[in-house]
């Protein structure tokens, strides 16, 4: 059986991909990012650096966030998400754009995104991530010349693994890195993590 979470404004109701997808209670919300946190953060997410909400660009609603580096650090947000079981399948997804004028081509800057399986006896289990993807590579992406999500010139992020033994939750994490001080920003919407 398949079932999907839609990390979803506001914490809103889940989204099924077909017929017989089972809904699960404990979803995560602010996935599209419309709803802001303290001091221009994100509701719902934990983040450290340069990660706030912003109203320039949006795939879905009028809001995403904004990621770029710290100039000497790197950029992370993440959020956990309960009930994984172990040997679910777990497909993550994300919708990135670049635009031109703060665009990370031709930079060092990287983007990725990443699954950690959380296990209750595994208390360091936070700190590895068992299936990772950079999707956006600043020496290999392009930049957006209209500034639009409209399947052209912007990019989906996937990741996908298998829950290990022991597995209670898993955490979605996306990692702006900036190893030289080097300019540009990427903007994310529609964060959908299936199980």
């Amino acid at each position: 059986m398949r079932k999907t979470i839609l990390i979803a404004a506001a914490g809103a109701a889940l989204c099924a991909a077909s017929t017989n997808a089972q809904l699960i209670d404990n979803s995560p919300g602010n996935g599209s990012f419309e709803v802001g946190g303290l001091l221009g953060g994100l509701e719902d997410w934990t983040a450290f650096g340069n990660v706030s909400q912003s109203f320039d660009f949006a795939s879905d609603g009028i809001a995403s966030a904004k990621v770029f580096g710290g100039f000497g650090g790197d950029s992370v947000f993440f959020q956990d998400i309960f009930p994984i079981a172990p040997g679910d399948e777990v497909r993550a997804t994300i919708k990135a754009l670049t635009p031109d004028g703060d665009s990370i081509a031709g930079t060092q800057n990287q983007f990725r995104i990443a699954l950690v399986f959380l296990d209750p006896t595994r208390p360091d289990a936070a700190n590895t991530w068992d299936v990772g993807n950079t999707f956006l590579d600043g020496a290999t992406v392009t930049s957006d010349m209209d500034g639009t999500f409209n399947g052209v010139d912007d990019f989906v992020g996937e990741v996908v693994g298998t829950a290990p033994y022991n597995t209670s939750g898993v955490q979605f994490v996306g990692v702006f890195l900036q190893p030289d001080f080097e300019g540009g920003a990427v903007w994310l919407d529609e964060v959908l993590v299936e199980v």
